[in-house]
């Protein structure tokens, strides 16, 4: 089973971020970010959580996971560290609960091992 989206299968599924129905402050916030990989976790991180084009199924909730914990470990390297990516990260696993998913926590181990190895 694939674990998480990668950038592209994300832009091929929300298109274009300009013309998604995000707020402005959220798109200004994401072109004020100079790193990279920086923006790039945190855009996609946005695209699958607010953009209403992704399905609330185990994919997309691995994928939010992943990118989500790969922008705190970027934010980390950058020493941009901040509490309340963590509490993000503790809502969104609680959230697993309240979509009624079946999560397998050895899949979130795994996502967890591939972003700290690389």
């Amino acid at each position: 089973m694939k674990e998480y989206l990668t950038t592209n299968e994300i832009k091929t599924i929300s298109n274009d971020i300009n013309v998604l129905n995000l707020d402005s402050s959220i798109i200004d916030s994401l072109k004020e970010l100079n790193d990279f990989r920086e923006r790039e976790c945190l855009t996609n991180y946005i695209l699958l959580t607010d953009s209403g084009k992704f399905e609330n199924n185990l994919l997309t909730y691995y994928s939010r996971y992943y990118w989500l914990m790969s922008y705190i470990e970027r934010s980390k390297v950058l020493k941009r560290e901040d509490v309340g990516l963590e509490q993000q990260l503790f809502k969104l696993i609680e959230e697993s609960e309240h979509l009624s998913l079946d999560v397998n926590w050895d899949v979130i181990q795994n996502i967890e091992n591939i972003i700290k190895s690389s």
